[in-house]
């Protein structure tokens, strides 16, 4: 006997017919308007979240739903407890956009749309904390790159699929350029690139620029910075991500075994 979770019927979408809010971290959706297709829509954060109550969940599905899940977001944070001036980010090629306090300080830096494959977002999360009442916190700075994936080269992909996932690197592109800290003056278009860019962010600057000036502008402009003091999410994700995720889809299968070798588990109001 366990705790049946308490679902919270929530009512339909635009996307499903029917939606619950079952033990407070999970939403289920189910019966699709799209499709006639036996599909259960299941969003969590794993970080906050006691996974524990899955094994329920997977008691009721079918043998071998595990293995034809796929995943259709995925979002992915790298934290830094040092500023991160949103400024000095850029990703080639791609739409950026921008968030602003009421007093005009940057709040949040994107890149991609919200329907984007990715878009990845630079924020202050300490002030994402305060606003939401966690009150002063230990660390003077904490910001967080953070990926939001939705599909790989064009396509979801399955849960299951730990190398797909390994093997792709949403932070590949985005890259670093502090335009502060030494002398810049008297330079020619050179100094007035510096100056946009300190005024207006990097991806500005250079997007007012041919490629080829942009290159040599870009490549002066790292040698001027001098030696990176940070890991870029790119080498964080690379070597971290995934070992996390198999651990993650591990338990996940365990929690599924779990519930599949119990059957139809037998729910009780606490």
């Amino acid at each position: 006997m366990i705790d049946w979770g308490h679902p919270e019927i929530t009512g339909g979408g635009p996307l499903y017919r029917n939606s619950v809010k079952w033990c407070e971290d999970f939403f289920i959706q189910w019966e699709c308007e799209q499709n006639k297709l036996e599909t259960i829509r299941l969003e969590f954060n794993p970080n906050k979240t006691d996974l524990r109550p899955l094994a329920a969940f997977f008691s009721v599905l079918k043998l071998h739903s595990l293995e034809y899940a796929r995943v259709t977001r995925l979002d992915v944070a790298v934290d830094y407890a040092i500023y991160l001036n949103p400024l000095c980010w850029m990703i080639r090629n791609t739409p950026y956009s921008a968030r602003f306090e009421y007093n005009s300080r940057l709040k949040t830096r994107y890149f991609g749309a919200p329907s984007s494959d990715v878009q990845i977002r630079i924020y202050d999360k300490a002030q994402e904390l305060q606003d939401h009442g966690a009150g002063e916190l230990d660390i003077k700075d904490f910001w967080r790159v953070e990926a939001q994936i939705k599909a790989i080269k064009g396509n979801s992909f399955d849960l299951m699929d730990s190398a797909a996932v390994a093997g792709f690197n949403p932070f590949d592109r985005l890259e670093f350029y502090d335009p502060y800290g030494f002398e810049y003056e008297g330079q020619g278009m050179f100094s007035l690139f510096v100056v946009a860019a300190m005024a207006r962010g990097i991806s500005y600057a250079a997007s007012e620029l041919c490629k080829d000036t942009r290159r040599v502008y870009l490549e002066r402009l790292r040698e001027n910075m001098g030696k990176q003091s940070f890991n870029l999410p790119s080498v964080i994700y690379r070597e971290v991500f995934g070992d996390v995720y198999r651990r993650f889809i591990d338990r996940m299968q365990e929690l599924f075994d779990l519930g599949q070798a119990k059957g139809k588990l037998i729910f009780k109001e606490a």
